[in-house]
């Protein structure tokens, strides 16, 4: 089925995601103050944000796949 699929591969995306940007954590907090350092802190920031917008990107998938399932739900606030 179609949403399974989607849902299983999107957790399994996710799951690696999160182990990259945990792996970028480290580098931040272990990157050192000095020229190499600062480099390290640039190419971490660039990773989270990579992570994060690939993450957003799989959060549409899902939601357009939802949306052309009719099994989308919306709660209003």
């Amino acid at each position: 089925h179609r949403d399974d699929f989607l849902g299983m591969v999107s957790h399994d995306l996710r799951t690696i995601l999160g182990g990259i940007a945990m792996s970028a954590a480290r580098l931040v907090r272990t990157a050192t103050d000095d020229d190499a350092g600062r480099s390290t802190l640039n190419v971490a920031d660039r990773i989270q944000r990579y992570a994060a917008r690939m993450n957003r990107l799989i959060g549409d998938l899902l939601d357009v796949t939802s949306i052309e399932t009719g099994h989308l739900s919306v709660t209003p606030e």
